[in-house]
């Protein structure tokens, strides 16, 4: 079967901040646009961070400083160690989306999963949440 695959619109740089690598990156859809996440490393003060930023339907990024977009952290409870490999589900409706990522300590000894309910607007929902118990979780990269 064959496809034509159009481009509209323009490419647009996601990340603001600029240093440093950036990796993992996930789209998901929105009911009033999409959600991308990243990983940044270095730029939560630490190792890699999970770092989200979300646009309307007509491409407008939606998380902004005085007009400005900027990269927003998703893993505000923790900065120590890397915050890797995430990925976001919309809810049903206009419950908002859910970031989910891996935690791994400083060491690399262990690694958790944690999650991150957000509203539509991106208003974080409670705290985040660890979802994988006390016990180290293996082969991670690939349950997200």
């Amino acid at each position: 079967m064959a496809f034509s695959v159009f481009r509209v619109g323009q490419e647009l740089r996601v990340n603001q901040h600029r240093t440093s690598d950036k990796i993992d990156p996930k789209v998901t859809g929105l009911p009033d646009g999409w959600l991308i996440t990243w990983s940044s490393d270095g730029q939560d003060g630490n190792a890699s961070g999970v770092y989200m930023q979300k646009y309307s339907l007509q491409g407008v990024p939606q998380f902004l400083d005085r007009g400005v977009a900027v990269d927003r952290l998703v893993n505000t409870g923790s900065t120590t160690g890397d915050q890797i490999w995430s990925t976001a589900t919309a809810l049903a409706g206009n419950a908002g989306f859910v970031v989910t990522w891996i935690e791994r300590n400083a060491d690399g000894s262990q690694r958790q999963v944690f999650q991150q309910h957000y509203s539509l607007d991106g208003t974080a929902q409670g705290a985040a949440q660890q979802v994988s118990g006390t016990h180290d979780v293996e082969n991670v990269e690939h349950l997200v």
